[in-house]
């Protein structure tokens, strides 16, 4: 049973450019609850060392095993490229604070990689002059997207990272392997319909410059005009801009997605690599030739990732992966640099070859399942790196 609270009793909203800044459709979190956050330390060195693909499956392992760990709760969570974050009732920490501590003992013995973990309660962000509020964005079939206002996770994140009285982050002890049975990348990475996978995080001046107290209501009627404007230039809900849509996905049996398969998995080998490897062939058949399975439907599957991928969202600033040409990519770029020219807004862009996808399926027959869209190559942290940039001058910021 689903534990009864403030945000599983929230009603959804299901249009981005419509209600991702309607505050009727947000709640602020209890001040008891609890910011859960895993980030990738050094990422940029993994990214330069063409680990991108296990930066994004590292990332999207957090969620996984924090829903394998927590099944009958409902509670809010966003994949960031290079790590993750999520808020729960102060009940579950324990639970999650052995989550945590299994993913990050998983990630330096499976890709080398020190994932950076901790909790902050949400009181300490009201503390610190912070805000925090959740909502969510319900799929055409039924999936909930969590999306985010206030500061709160980027000030957990700081909070964590700057933590030296070990007041917030956690250890990192040898642990067992966190369960990860839901996680999965076997699709190839997905080529743009257009020229580029436009990646793009936009936030409010005011939460990124200005100390002591937030307050990002008053961005609210810029971030609207914005998204109204970015909508009408390239159709925020069209198939040719969303990077997941069916026509675009491309199942190959890659030796790459079936060694990420494996190290999700508690006994390895070679007779391990044998199952997953024909299991892949198997599903490979079905997608080529549209055949069933039972219940289970590769076409319809199909346009349920179009409708379940997160390729917009809001996490404190909107972030968006989106399939576009050269000309819209430019028209976009000077729309938002005239914004915060304007003092109105910061943003952060990066043009990538393609997508990646990372897919997180309790049950591929019931169309509960949800997909992680990034850039190659470290798009949304590409992206990140110039917001950063432009939140600390004013001079004008190259874009990739």
């Amino acid at each position: 049973m689903n534990p009864d609270h403030a945000f599983s009793r929230l009603e959804p909203f299901t249009s981005f450019s419509d209600g991702a800044f309607d505050r009727s459709h947000y709640i602020d979190l209890p001040a008891d609850w609890l910011i859960l956050s895993a980030d990738i330390e050094n990422s940029t060195r993994a990214v330069a060392n063409g680990q991108y693909e296990a930066v994004n499956f590292v990332g999207a392992a957090c969620i996984a095993a924090l829903n394998r760990a927590l099944p009958e709760l409902e509670y809010p969570k966003v994949f960031g490229g290079d790590g993750a974050q999520a808020v729960i009732p102060p009940e579950y920490r324990r639970t999650a604070t052995k989550t945590l501590q299994q993913l990050a003992h998983w990630a330096a013995s499976a890709y080398q990689l020190n994932l950076i973990i901790g909790i902050v309660p949400v009181a300490d962000i009201i503390a610190n002059g912070g805000s925090l509020s959740a909502g969510k964005m319900r799929s055409a079939t039924g999936v909930d997207i969590a999306m985010f206002h206030g500061n709160g996770l980027s000030m957990a994140e700081t909070m964590i990272l700057d933590d030296v009285e070990q007041r917030y982050r956690l250890d990192t002890e040898p642990q067992p392997q966190p369960d990860l049975g839901e996680l999965s990348c076997r699709w190839s990475p997905i080529e743009p319909s257009r020229d580029c996978m436009l990646c793009l995080i936009i936030g409010a001046r005011e939460q990124h410059t200005s100390a002591g107290k937030s307050n990002d209501r008053p961005s609210d009627e810029t971030m609207i005009e914005v998204i109204t404007q970015i909508n009408k230039i390239v159709g925020l809900n069209s198939d040719i801009t969303n990077p997941a849509a069916a026509s675009k996905l491309k199942f190959k049996v890659r030796n790459a997605a079936i060694k990420k398969e494996l190290s999700t998995q508690p006994y390895t080998g070679y007779r391990k690599y044998l199952s997953i490897l024909a299991f892949q062939l198997f599903a490979w058949i079905l997608f080529k030739f549209g055949l069933k399975a039972g219940e289970f439907d590769p076409t319809k599957y199909k346009a349920e990732i179009a409708n379940n991928s997160d390729y917009v969202k809001v996490a404190g600033s909107v972030r968006m992966v989106l399939d576009c040409t050269k000309a819209q990519a430019s028209q976009i770029e000077q729309l938002l640099e005239q914004r915060y020219q304007s003092d109105k807004l910061v943003y952060g862009m990066y043009r990538a070859k393609q997508a990646l996808m990372t897919c997180i399926t309790p049950d591929v027959t019931s169309g509960d399942h949800i997909h992680y869209i990034d850039g190659s190559h470290g798009g949304l942290w590409n992206a990140a790196g110039e917001f950063k940039a432009r939140a600390k001058s004013k001079t004008r910021v190259k874009s990739s």
